[in-house]
Formats: structure tokens, C-alpha cells, sequence
């Protein structure tokens, strides 16, 4: 990796203030690869893991967690597990124990990878981020990082609205562990929310077509192809297509069967 200056924040001033072209680093789970595959050379890196909240609490209409919060205060959280065990099982398995033991929630939104377990269920569930500037949802968050311009504020809480049922299904590779696909459906009073993953170089989008479908309980249209479509030696293009619209199906069947406490995952192979 290339040289940089390691800095430690100790308040939000130091944030702030901070230089250019500084990048933050909380679990690092993110930053640590690129750092070592050279795809990213930040001059500073600010260590801003001792600023960030990791408390959860669980209000009737929504579940708000602290930024610095990991997967594995997510997954063991008793309270969110009942509220929301769609939430819960989903930080249960992300990644291996040492990402889901050192990996943030913030971290890994304002990451925004292809294969973010956690942009699918932010989009799905109407999350709305604390920073130490602003209050935004993630929609026009991510919309920010996809126009190039990347966001320079640090999240400090991620808001999730409360849905009445949702359910997490996603394909994984079975040596690398990350989601190929990965399809997130949530209903509130109703109305449906399906974020999908895998498919985009520029990171988790709604699936429109497939809500207004499940709103008015039609059948699920095919999946169009997004602008950066993303493809590599795992799957190709149609493949990641085929498995969006399968894995939703699979999904919408999960919650029509009660089973929200769970997620399905396919481990590297065919439906």
C-alpha cells in the first residue's frame, strides 16, 4: 500500500476541520482491501471509530442504529430482533465472524459496494442518515456518490422505518462470501419497497416495476438491465437478471409464510 498519515479523531471538530482528500476509517473492513490492492491512495486517513454511536433503539415506527455499530451488535441486539428480524438476520450474516465483528453499519453505506448487503436493506426500508451536517435520506445520499460528487459529511445514525413484514434473500458465492444477488422486500401498511443488489456497478437500486406489481398484486415483470450493468467471472449480465426477479419471488414467498426471522441464501448454484 502507499504511504499515508494515520490521525485519530477526538471530536467532531477534528472532523471538520479536517484536509482534503481525507478518508475516515471506522472498521476498516471496507478500506483496509483497497488500501492494500492500491485502488485507493488517501493521503490522510482520520480514524473516527471512537466518535461514532453504536446504540440501537426501536421506536413503533422506526429502529435507529448508531453508525459505529457492527454487524454483530445488529445481529445480537434483542430488541431489533424482535422489531425487525429481517434487519437482525441480515447483519448475521454478513461477510465472515471477523467482518461482521470489526465491519460498521456506517462504514459499509457510505462504502455503497455493488454487493452491500446493507444499501439493499437501507433502500427498501426508507433510511434516513444523521450526519454531523445534515439529516438526508439515502436515496439522495447515494445519488450524490453515483454522480461523482462523493458525499463529504460523516453518518453518524442510520434511520430505518419499521416495516409490517420484510424479507432478505440473496446468492452467494460459496468460496468469497459475498452476495452475487441479493433481493430485500419490505411492505409497509401495504405499499412494497424491493432494493436489489449485484446487478449495478454503482451499488444497490429500487426495483420500481416489481413494487407497483406487488402493490397491486400482478405478476412480477422481468428485471431491465441497469446502465452499468455489472458482470465478472461469477455471473453474467443475464444471469444476475434472471436470479433478481427469482430471488424477489423468493422473498415475497418468505413473507406470505410468515418466516421473517431468517435469511435465505443460495450458496453458489442454480435455483
Amino acid at each position: 500500500m502507499h504511504a499515508f498519515d494515520h490521525q485519530r479523531a477526538v471530536d467532531l471538530k477534528a472532523v471538520q476541520s479536517r484536509a482534503p482528500n481525507t478518508l475516515f476509517l471506522a472498521g476498516g473492513q471496507g478500506l483496509l482491501p483497497e488500501l492494500k490492492h492500491r485502488t485507493c491512495s488517501p493521503p490522510v486517513i482520520l480514524d473516527v471509530k471512537a466518535l461514532l454511536p453504536r446504540t440501537i433503539t426501536v421506536s413503533e415506527d422506526w429502529v435507529k442504529i448508531g453508525a459505529g455499530a457492527t454487524h454483530s451488535d445488529i445481529a445480537s441486539d434483542p430488541a431489533l430482533r424482535t422489531a425487525l428480524p429481517a434487519l437482525a438476520a441480515l447483519a448475521a450474516n454478513v461477510g465472515d465472524p471477523s467482518v461482521r465483528h470489526r465491519g460498521t453499519l456506517g462504514g459499509a453505506l457510505a462504502q455503497n459496494h455493488p454487493a452491500s448487503d446493507w444499501a439493499a436493506a437501507a433502500l427498501a426500508l426508507s433510511a434516513v442518515l444523521e450526519t454531523d451536517l445534515r439529516s438526508v435520506a439515502l436515496d439522495d445520499y447515494l445519488a450524490e456518490m453515483t454522480s461523482g460528487s462523493t458525499p463529504s459529511d460523516l453518518i453518524l445514525h442510520v434511520i430505518f422505518r419499521r416495516p409490517t413484514h420484510a424479507a432478505y434473500v440473496k446468492m452467494l458465492h460459496p468460496a468469497q462470501r459475498f452476495p452475487i444477488v441479493g433481493s430485500f422486500v419490505s411492505n409497509v401498511h401495504s405499499k412494497h419497497a424491493v432494493a436489489l443488489i449485484g446487478l449495478s456497478e454503482t451499488g444497490a437500486f429500487r426495483w420500481r416495476a416489481a413494487e407497483t406489481a406487488l402493490d397491486e398484486v400482478m405478476e412480477l415483470p422481468d428485471v431491465t438491465s441497469p446502465e452499468r450493468p455489472r458482470a465478472d467471472q461469477f455471473a453474467s449480465v443475464e444471469y444476475r437478471v434472471h436470479l433478481a426477479r427469482t430471488l424477489t419471488l423468493l422473498a415475497v414467498e418468505r413473507m406470505k409464510n410468515g418466516v421473517f426471522d431468517k435469511v435465505s441464501i443460495v450458496h453458489g448454484k442454480p435455483m
